[in-house]
């Protein structure tokens, strides 16, 4: 194995595993820890919610989350004599899948599947919320962790959304538990299913694909790019100079995973080409068109105004091979963009 392909392993492994020293990400990260840290501390029931569109790193940060969680309180549990005594140490932190075909049942199954229940879990509504709580306590969960959460919201009626809602606030009240909902922005809608929720939520993590539209938004972005290439340790050009970052932009509209995605196959191709260091043919050579260039538009609450949102997908041949005027007026920027 040459050094090249060497290099690309570490590169591949750590977009993964540094995700979480960019910035904004983090700050999220470290606030939801904290959060975390004062429910244990004061055993009182809270939640968090983390929202947003699809590849803004929700799942991500949701899953290094309780990867974190547990890996701190199997330090702790090994401080307890009682603990090594039995020989066992459990995860306090638990990912549940929200079902993608929803009724009123499949959620309850999930939870139990994520408390380790074995098989498919099965019986009435009351059999199971009892074993939800048997479990919780007897694995002393401390943290319930729900990805694509609006399926849960989406699939079911009001009455049993509310009825769910309630369901979950007593879970957090009754064992004093740290729970995470992440999901898209429909995910809020909990926080209106039991008015209780509210004042039990510690903070709402909105996020969202990067953007242009200002000149403030385009130095996140540059940010962005910046601290991944440096955080990664990429040598070759540079990501953030303003026409390899407009590219980046075009080739992703902004998703965070297609970055990685993007990032990570330019890489593979220096490496496959024997470059030791990453350079603009390894994109264009890599790059892939959307396959959907239809305008899509999504909408959101900024405070008490619904803004409406449409994701442009670029009619450019290779961005990758566009000079910096024609990018700019593909994306609409009509600010100075500087090195």
């Amino acid at each position: 194995m040459n050094n090249n392909a060497i290099n690309f392993n570490r590169i591949a492994h750590s977009l993964g595993r540094k995700f979480l020293t960019y910035d904004s990400i983090k700050a999220d990260f470290d606030a939801l820890m904290d959060d975390s840290e004062n429910v244990l501390l004061t055993a009182t029931g809270k939640c968090a919610i983390i929202a947003g569109d699809t590849g803004t790193g929700k799942t991500m940060m949701a899953t290094k989350f309780v990867d974190r969680y547990n890996e701190l309180s199997v330090d702790k549990q090994r401080g307890f004599k009682s603990i090594e005594a039995h020989g066992k140490m459990t995860p306090c932190a638990r990912f549940v899948n929200a079902p993608s075909n929803m009724n009123r049942l499949d959620l309850l199954r999930n939870i139990l599947a994520a408390l380790g229940e074995p098989g498919i879990p099965s019986g009435s509504e009351k059999e199971m919320r009892q074993r939800v709580d048997t479990q919780i306590r007897n694995e002393n969960v401390k943290v319930l962790v729900f990805d694509e959460f609006q399926q849960v919201l989406e699939k079911v009626s009001n009455k049993s959304a509310r009825h769910i809602a309630d369901f979950l606030k007593n879970l957090m009240d009754e064992h004093g538990i740290f729970m995470i909902f992440c999901g898209t922005e429909r995910t809020t809608e909990i926080l209106e299913h039991n008015e209780q929720f509210a004042s039990r939520c510690t903070r709402v993590i909105l996020k969202r694909h990067f953007s242009l539209a200002n000149k403030t938004n385009y130095a996140v972005f540059r940010g962005f790019l910046y601290t991944m290439q440096m955080r990664h340790e990429i040598s070759g050009i540079r990501l953030a100079d303003p026409e390899n970052a407009l590219a980046i932009y075009a080739a992703t509209n902004g998703d965070l995973r297609k970055i990685s995605w993007l990032l990570l196959n330019a890489c593979k191709h220096a490496c496959s080409t024997n470059s030791s260091s990453i350079r603009k043919i390894d994109f264009s050579e890599t790059y892939v068109p959307p396959t959907n260039p239809k305008l899509k538009s999504t909408k959101y609450k900024n405070g008490n105004v619904t803004v409406v949102k449409i994701d442009k997908h670029l009619q450019l041949s290779n961005p990758f091979k566009t000079n910096l005027k024609s990018l700019k007026e593909a994306l609409g920027v009509k600010y100075e963009v500087q090195h």
